[in-house]
Parts: C-alpha cells; structure tokens; sequence
C-alpha cells in the first residue's frame, strides 16, 4: 500500500493505520467513528402545558406549521446500532485507549 488509505473498511484498517501513519493522518478517522455512534430520535409530541425534558440526553425541538402553529417534539439522544463503530466491531473503550494514547 502506498500512501494513507481512502478507505477504511475494517477494524483491522483502522489498527493499520495507527501502526503506520502519524496520528495527524489518522487521527480524524477515529475521531468520525464517534460522529454517528449516537442519534437523535424523536420520541414523541409534548402535550400543551408541558415543559419536556431539557439534557444532555434529551432536547425538545419547536417546529412551526404553516398555520403558524408550533408543535414540540421530545427528542432522545440513543446509541446508533447502525453506526460505524458497532459495524466494525470497535467500541468506544478501544477509540479512547487509541485517541488518548501518547
């Protein structure tokens, strides 16, 4: 191989690449792993009267219709069981012990 990959399709690829390139070059692509590792999902309408649940888990999103009346919604921030990480099998311990390694 020559060069840094385009690609990094496995957990192997991503080893590779700290055992090869410098942590300038890689660094980022384990950083992307956490990007999608959790999602906003939206778990419903708040009731009118209601305040919702305001966290580092939790946000309620105001949407405006056209009638110009507001609907709040109570989103959840959940793992992504689609994400890249769970894909490849890497979890969010091995990504620390990488990133925060000397």
């Amino acid at each position: 191989m020559e060069g840094y990959p385009k690609h990094l399709n496995s957990k192997q690829d991503y080893y590779y690449v700290v055992e090869h390139f410098s942590r300038e070059q890689w660094e980022k692509d384990w950083e992307a792993l956490r990007e999608d590792a959790k999602v906003w999902i939206n778990i419903g309408v708040i009731n009118s009267g209601e305040e919702g649940i305001v966290n580092d888990a939790h946000k309620v999103y105001t949407q405006v219709e056209k009638d110009n009346t507001e609907t709040r919604y109570q989103y959840a921030l959940v793992d992504n069981e689609h994400s890249l990480m769970k894909q490849l099998g890497i979890t969010e311990e091995e990504i620390n012990a990488v990133l925060n390694a000397a």
